[in-house]
């Protein structure tokens, strides 16, 4: 039976063409142990029968909001945050599988920890068939069990991205509905392109601290040919989004001015480590002027 009096939850879950793993999320999500949820199924015009499955279940917490207009990926983000009515808003992808016990966990510390904006937690890398891949790296600081009881800062976070990259698993995030609603900084503002989740998680950082939980409470899975995040990243010879993001927050002066030179030095070799990536797919592709000189090949001539 469904305690009414726990906070309500609103997981929304943007889709398009989910096919063959939307069942997978959907099961793992009416298993949490904690059940005063709305799950929120927002279809951004599939055409490959997401909708059917969805339609499958027989639950009245799920609903499903089926849309004919094709938005960006971030604008049915929005969307589907704006249809939420609970306490919290978890935005999940629907191609991962979450732990039972995931939204209880993350409400918990919301309740605990009121000055705290939002809860992220670690998480494991599964392949399209559910195979075990590893588990994420994460930094060392945000491992220990210490997390269970920790807030972290703008600072904090900035700094450990500076060094890690974004390690801020976007479909773990749960965060206060009235914070959500109310960002400056949206999903959909367009500044920060395909890093528009590292954006909106600074945001809210600017104004308030997050959790993050060490545990591993959600399988991330890698689809390659689905995952817009992995085309991004492996098909790309452009300059990374996140330093987009970046960039904008080391132009401001109050914020440089907190970072050591060794917090520096972190972040020049993020954008060694991004040029090499960016080379290698140049020769994949056939750039090789490209390549040459994002590798810095000078004594290599090519037709």
């Amino acid at each position: 039976m469904i305690d009414i009096k726990l906070p309500k939850v609103s997981i929304c879950i943007p889709v398009y063409n989910n096919v063959s793993t939307i069942k997978d999320t959907i099961d793992s999500l009416l298993l949490q142990t904690y059940q005063n949820i709305e799950i929120l199924v927002v279809d951004n015009a599939s055409t490959d029968g997401t909708d059917l499955i969805i339609k499958s279940f027989k639950d009245y917490r799920l609903k499903l909001y089926s849309f004919n207009e094709h938005l960006t990926m971030e604008a049915n983000v929005e969307r589907a945050i704006e249809l939420s009515t609970g306490e919290y808003i978890a935005v999940y992808h629907g191609d991962d599988v979450y732990r039972p016990e995931i939204i209880s966990k993350e409400v918990k510390y919301l309740e605990r920890y009121l000055d705290v904006a939002a809860v992220f937690t670690l998480g494991i890398s599964i392949d399209i068939n559910g195979k075990y891949l590893e588990d994420y790296s994460n930094p060392q600081e945000i491992q220990k069990l210490e997390g269970f009881s920790k807030c972290y800062s703008f600072i904090d976070i900035f700094k450990l991205v500076l060094r890690d990259y974004n390690f801020l698993i976007c479909p773990t995030a749960m965060v206060r509905s009235n914070i959500y609603k109310n960002l400056e900084t949206k999903w959909t503002n367009g500044k920060f392109k395909t890093s528009a989740d590292l954006g909106v998680w600074m945001g809210i950082l600017e104004k308030y601290p997050i959790g993050i939980l060490p545990e591993r409470l959600i399988y991330n899975r890698h689809s390659g040919v689905n995952r817009y995040s992995e085309k991004v990243r492996f098909m790309n010879t452009k300059r990374a989004d996140f330093f987009l993001v970046i960039e904008h927050y080391l132009s401001k002066p109050e914020i440089y001015k907190k970072l050591s030179i060794e917090d520096v030095n972190h972040y020049s070799f993020l954008i060694f480590k991004d040029d090499v990536l960016r080379g290698l797919n140049s020769i994949i592709s056939g750039n090789y002027p490209l390549a040459k000189e994002l590798l810095n090949f000078k004594n290599i001539s090519y037709t």
